[in-house]
This record gives structure tokens, C-alpha cells and sequence, in this order.
């Protein structure tokens, strides 16, 4: 009797062991995919300010240039011709190395660990 008795007390406590290595892997997703969305939200929402800021500083010196030319067309010119530099910067880089980039520095927000509060 006594052994079959420790054999149902394993077998629950194997069984609940089970169900709590689950329940903490699913905790750990949820707390990872949850570090993960704030990060990506975080960052959108920066890069949308930066690029705002970027658009009206980018006005402000085409309206600027063109006072200082007396001429529209020349001043937005040498600020478009400045962005198409960047951009073809951006190009001889290689989308590949930016990617790479971003994914680093992904993997690194997710498995920074960070103190519980």
C-alpha cells in the first residue's frame, strides 16, 4: 500500500510540476512579447516626433535659402538635393547592415533583464 500511495504522490507532483514550468513559460512570453510592444511603440512614437521635427526644420531652411537666393526653387532644391544625398548614403550603406542594426538592438531590449517593480 505504502508504495502505491508515492507513486500517485510522483505522479501529482510530477503533474504539478508540469503545470507550473507551463504557466511560468507562458508568463515569460506574455512578459517578453509586453517588453517588446511598449519598445516598438515607444520607438514609433520618437521616430514619428523626430521625423516631425526633421519636416519642419527641413521647411524652415528651404524657406530660409530661398530668402537668402531670392529664389523658391533654388532654396527647396538644395534641401531636396540634401535629403537625396542621405538617401542614396543610406543605399551605398545597404538596407542589410541597417537591418541588422535594428534587429541587435531589438534582441537586446528583449532580453535585457530589467528588476521587477
Amino acid at each position: 500500500m505504502k508504495a502505491d500511495t508515492s507513486i500517485t504522490e510522483l505522479t501529482d507532483q510530477i503533474k504539478q510540476y508540469v503545470r507550473t514550468t507551463t504557466e511560468i513559460i507562458k508568463l515569460e512570453i506574455l512578459k517578453r512579447t509586453v517588453v517588446m510592444s511598449s519598445f516598438i511603440i515607444i520607438q514609433l512614437i520618437l521616430w514619428f516626433m523626430v521625423g516631425l521635427v526633421v519636416f519642419l526644420f527641413s521647411i524652415a531652411l528651404g524657406f530660409y535659402l530661398s530668402r537668402y537666393y531670392n529664389d523658391y526653387i533654388l532654396g527647396f532644391g538644395i534641401v531636396g538635393t540634401c535629403f537625396a544625398g542621405m538617401v542614396f548614403l543610406l543605399l551605398i550603406i545597404g538596407p542589410k547592415k541597417l537591418e541588422n542594426l535594428m534587429q541587435n538592438k531589438l534582441l537586446r531590449q528583449m532580453y535585457e533583464e530589467k528588476p521587477s517593480s
